[in-house]
C-alpha cells in the first residue's frame, strides 16, 4: 500500500498534478469502503515477484506482514474485508508466507485507537500489539522450529 502511494505521488509531481494526495485520499476512501483496484495493485505483486526471486537467488526467506489500515479495523470482521482478502489471497498465489493483522485486530477485539490520531499510523500500543502476534506467528512456522540436539 505503501509502495503504491509512493509510486502515486511521483506520478502526480513528474505529471505536475497538485492533487496526488487527493488522488491518494480517494483510493484509501475507496479501499476502505471494499473497493479493491485490482489493476492499480500490478506494480505491487511485480515488486514482490521480483523479490521473491531476489530471496531465492540469495538464500533468505521472504514473509510479508500485511499491515492494518485504519479504516478497516473498526469493521464487524476487519480480516474479512475484501482488501485484507485479496492481498492475503495475493500474496498466497506468489507462494510468499504473510502475516495479516487484521486478522489480529479481528481476534483481538483491537480498533483504530492504536493508530495515531493525526495520520492513521500505528500507536506505540498498535507497534507492541502487532509485535507480539507478528512474534508468535514467525515462532510457530515450521522453519523456525528449533529441533533438540540428540
Amino acid at each position: 500500500f505503501t509502495l503504491r502511494r509512493s509510486a502515486a505521488a511521483i506520478r502526480a509531481a513528474l505529471a505536475g498534478d497538485a492533487s496526488g494526495t487527493q488522488a491518494y485520499e480517494r483510493t484509501e476512501r475507496d479501499l476502505e469502503s471494499g473497493v479493491v483496484d485490482r489493476a492499480g495493485f500490478a506494480s505491487v505483486w511485480d515488486f514482490y515477484t521480483e523479490l521473491r526471486a531476489l530471496a531465492a537467488a540469495r538464500g533468505f526467506t521472504l514473509y510479508a506482514v500485511v499491515m492494518p489500515v485504519h479504516g478497516i479495523v473498526d469493521a464487524p470482521a476487519p480480516a474479512d474485508h475484501p482488501y485484507a482478502r485479496f492481498v492475503r489471497q495475493s500474496l498466497d498465489s506468489l507462494g510468499i508466507p504473510a502475516y495479516d493483522a487484521h486478522v489480529l485486530w479481528q481476534e483481538r477485539g483491537a480498533g483504530s485507537e492504536l493508530f495515531l490520531p493525526y495520520n492513521k499510523h500505528l500507536s506505540a500500543a498498535g507497534n507492541a500489539l502487532l509485535a507480539e502476534g507478528l512474534g508468535a506467528w514467525l515462532a510457530a512456522r515450521p522453519e523456525w522450529q528449533v529441533v533438540p540436539a540428540r
